[in-house]
């Protein structure tokens, strides 16, 4: 990463590392002021507030999302599943949409038939109060079967065999 601008005067342009020196910082002046405005500060007349459920493992294939007690809880609107938004295609990655190699490396908005790692998204849960939310999202059971780690080849070929050890 290249962490150097360049400098140009009237006489010379020279190159100049950000590293180690001060950076002119123009978002602090609002935030010590009181006048900062973040996403949470934002409300609508009838925003709803979401919580997303998340794996509690690394690898696992999803059995079942049981959301009837989070949808049985008052304020609560919605309980989405990968099955809910079926018709939202996979997330593209941004440095590089067209590459074929990175495609099947996708994710999915909410997890479909495995878990690729811890906190992973399952799904999400939509009430009227974000802390109705956060305690549905608490509710929504999520079976797994987990599944063995997945190692690269390449890495496997690293480790010292125990004759080496």
């Amino acid at each position: 990463m290249d962490t150097s601008t360049e400098k140009t005067t009237e006489k010379t342009t020279e190159k100049t590392s950000v590293l180690g020196h001060s950076v002119p910082r123009i978002e602090d002046q609002p935030l010590l002021a009181g006048r900062g405005r973040y996403a949470d500060d934002i409300s609508f007349p009838g925003q709803l507030h979401m919580r997303i459920v998340r794996s509690p493992v690394a690898h696992a294939r999803l059995i079942a999302i049981d959301a009837g007690s989070a949808l049985a809880m008052e304020g609560v609107v919605a309980v989405w599943t990968a099955d809910d938004i079926a018709d939202i295609p996979v997330i593209d990655f941004r440095a590089d949409r067209g590459s074929e190699e990175l495609k099947p490396f996708r994710q999915p908005v909410l997890a479909t038939r495995r878990v690729r790692y811890v906190g992973d998204p399952v799904a999400a849960v939509f009430a009227e109060d974000p802390y109705i939310a956060e305690d549905a999202a608490s509710l929504v059971m999520v079976e797994v079967e987990e599944l063995p780690a997945v190692i690269p080849w390449i890495i496997l070929q690293q480790r010292p065999t125990s004759a080496e050890s």
